[in-house]
C-alpha cells in the first residue's frame, strides 16, 4: 500500500485495461490500484472502461468507443471532471495511449495536476508508415510532458533511451 504523507493527495488512476478484463496491463493496473488504495483514508479513484459490478476500490466506469481515436477525448473529459472534485490530485496512467494522451491533453489545456505514465514494450515498438510516425511523435510529446515515465521491464527501459 502506498501511503502519502501529510494531507493525502488523491490519486487518479487512468486505465484502458482494468479488471475484470484479462491481460497483462489489466493485471498490472489492478495490482497497482490495490497498492495505491488506502481504505482508512480513501485516496484513489480509478477511471476505466467497462463494467465492474464487484469493484472493491472506488472506480468510475466509463463508456469508451473501443478501438477509436476518440478514446483519449472521452478519457480527458472524465479526467477533467474528476480533477475538479480533487484539486491537486496526481494522475497515473497505466499506458501511454489512450490514458497518457488524455492526461497530456488535460494538462496542456488546464495546466492541472502532474501525470505519470507506465510504459509497456509493445506500446513503443516502431510501427511502419505514416500512422506509425504520427503515433511516435505523439508518444514522444506525451512522455516528454509527463512528470515521470515508468518502464515495466528492462527491455522497455532500454527502448525508451
Amino acid at each position: 500500500m502506498l501511503v502519502l504523507s501529510g494531507n493525502e493527495q488523491k490519486i487518479l488512476l487512468l486505465s484502458y485495461d482494468y479488471p475484470p478484463m484479462r491481460g497483462g496491463i489489466s493485471t498490472y493496473a489492478g495490482e497497482l490500484a490495490q497498492a495505491f488504495y488506502n481504505p482508512a483514508q480513501p485516496n484513489l479513484l480509478v477511471i476505466a472502461p467497462g463494467s465492474g459490478e464487484n469493484d472493491q476500490i472506488p472506480t468510475k466506469r466509463i463508456a469508451l468507443p473501443l478501438g477509436s481515436w476518440l478514446s483519449p477525448l472521452v478519457f480527458a473529459w472524465h479526467l477533467s471532471i474528476a480533477q475538479k472534485s480533487a484539486p491537486g490530485s496526481i494522475v497515473f496512467c497505466t499506458n501511454w495511449y489512450p490514458a497518457g494522451v488524455a492526461a497530456w491533453m488535460v494538462q496542456w489545456f488546464s495546466k492541472k495536476s502532474p501525470y505519470f505514465v507506465a510504459v509497456h514494450g509493445a506500446e513503443i515498438m516502431e510501427k511502419k508508415g505514416p500512422l506509425g510516425w504520427i503515433k511516435k511523435q505523439l508518444r514522444r510529446r506525451v512522455l516528454a510532458a509527463a512528470a515521470g515515465a515508468f518502464p515495466v521491464s528492462r527491455f522497455t527501459a532500454s527502448r525508451l533511451r
